[in-house]
């Protein structure tokens, strides 16, 4: 059913579309030309516009609330009535309200909260200091642009009904989700009232959700007067302790155990907000530092998303995640550089299976390897060369002369032969170390992996016997000393570098 009012002309305002409607008025976007500017006209339902007590009321709080001059309550134009249609003529506002945020988005980040409740805060303490109630403090009468700044609306409406005949047929006046225990009670309000709603609005806006749920509203009033809220922390484990005492303090049963102002309340949240920051932003810096230093980037990077969210000024904050998108990248040309590497190696395993003959087959499939075998064996080699060197220094080191009862430079041993029989076992090991070395060599050389790995094996296990036989002729003709001992650690890194490197591919 169209709505009769849309197209008409109310006193000087043209009624363009419905804007938004409530127990208490109908809100139209409507048109001044006088002006040149767009309004919202708020319209009173039949059944208050025709008691005259109420009227009466309304224009009074109406008048008293249009004289208030704040950022964050809404400009009251205009009051009037035509043609039996009485209104409120208030700025036009973009942007949503807060009950329809919440809605979208659930429960708010804590410095977004904090920001909403100083602007309302502010506008309710201006209120207060000019002796006005707001009475029915809610998210459908917080107003919300797209840079979060607050607008506070429908001041006077409630106390013009409460004071009329209407509240005694069984009106209910105010929100029950909203309602403080003394203004569910019948009591006399104060501003302390009006902090309690704000406060059930915080308790929204950090969990998602009102106090007291019921089926009747006089079932929620009973709760606001006589059963203690949930604690936040069990709707949301993210909420700090400070901030939930903060909150729940502000909604304790008598007025005389809240903050005694709206002012003081904000004060009280925000800086256990701060407190909680600085403690969640050290703790969010310090695990997305670990995070990275053990590799795990996206979860860094989750941790560091976090911490911008909450403090974006955080000290150390760019430099790290300079350093994660860094590393990122390193990552990201790795798995590039193994994905290329590996189409490469199929292409060349490929290659290889359809040309059999070609000279160089094996020689592509080497060089697809996703590392170098240069590079690979380079390790290796370096072992056994360090082991070749070893052994020469051994062979050139202190030998016992058995026959004579002295110690005896080994080069004197090697080429005079004082010790008789036993010149075999130095001899022996040089001459197996410059075997497996020619081996090893020549393994590299070979650009033939299989002739390679023959080779490199064969040079090993020429080395392996050579010290098994060192062994046997040390012991039984009894040389002792350091050179010995040192051949045989010699002997074992050419053993083990010459196998390495032959398996490792070289």
């Amino acid at each position: 059913m169209a709505d009769p009012l849309i197209g008409q002309t109310v006193g000087q305002y043209q009624i363009v579309e419905l804007a938004g409607q409530g127990g208490m008025a109908t809100v139209y976007k409507a048109y001044q030309p006088s002006l040149n500017r767009y309004v919202a006209l708020k319209v009173l339902p039949e059944y208050l516009a025709h008691d005259d007590e109420f009227v009466k009321r309304f224009k009074q709080e109406a008048t008293a609330a249009a004289a208030l001059r704040h950022p964050n309550i809404i400009v009251i134009y205009d009051i009037g009535e035509a043609n039996s249609v009485h209104y409120i003529a208030t700025e036009f506002l973009d942007g949503q309200t807060l009950d329809v945020a919440l809605k979208q988005t659930g429960a708010l980040p804590l410095p977004r909260v904090v920001k909403i409740v100083n602007q309302l805060a502010s506008a309710l303490e201006a209120a207060h200091q000019q002796s006005l109630i707001h009475r029915d403090v809610k998210p459908s009468n917080v107003f919300v642009n797209a840079r979060d700044h607050v607008t506070l609306m429908d001041f006077g409406i409630v106390k013009a009904v409460s004071s009329t005949r209407l509240t005694r047929t069984g009106l209910l006046v105010g929100t029950p989700d909203y309602m403080s225990p003394e203004q569910a009670e019948g009591q006399a309000l104060d501003g302390r009232s009006d902090l309690y709603s704000l406060a059930v609005v915080v308790y929204q806006m950090l969990t998602g959700q009102t106090p007291f749920t019921a089926p009747t509203p006089n079932a929620i009033l009973y709760a606001h007067v006589n059963r203690p809220p949930t604690p936040l922390s069990h709707l949301n484990q993210a909420i700090p302790p400070s901030v939930e005492a903060v909150v729940l303090r502000a909604l304790a049963k008598k007025p005389a155990d809240r903050f005694q102002s709206v002012a003081e309340f904000a004060a009280a949240l925000e800086q256990a907000a701060g407190q909680a920051s600085a403690s969640l932003t050290a703790a969010l810096y310090r695990d997305a530092r670990q995070l990275a230093l053990q590799g795990k980037l996206a979860e860094a990077q989750a941790k560091l998303d976090q911490l911008r969210q909450v403090n974006p000024a955080y000290p150390g904050l760019a430099d790290l995640s300079a350093e994660i998108a860094r590393q990122a990248q390193v990552e990201r040309e790795y798995r590039e550089v193994v994905l290329l590497t590996r189409q490469a190696r199929e292409r060349a395993a490929d290659f290889a299976r359809r040309v059999p003959g070609h000279p160089d087959s094996e020689h592509v499939l080497k060089l697809s390897a996703a590392t170098p075998a240069s590079s690979r064996g380079a390790g290796w080699t370096a072992l056994w060369l360090a082991g070749l060197a070893l052994a020469i220094g051994a062979l050139l080191g202190f030998w016992a002369v058995p026959k004579e009862g002295r110690w005896a430079w080994g080069a004197s041993v090697l080429f005079s032969g004082l010790l008789g029989d036993a010149v075999i076992a130095p001899w022996a090991a040089l001459l197996a170390a410059i075997v497996a070395v020619g081996a090893g060599m020549l393994s590299r050389l070979l650009r033939h992996r299989v002739i390679s790995r023959v080779l490199g094996f064969g040079g090993g296990a020429a080395m392996l016997l050579s010290f098994l036989l060192t062994v046997i002729l040390a012991q039984s003709m009894g040389i002792e000393g350091p050179g010995p001992t040192l051949l045989l650690v010699a002997q074992l890194m050419l053993v083990v570098g010459l196998i390495a490197d032959a398996w490792r591919g070289v």
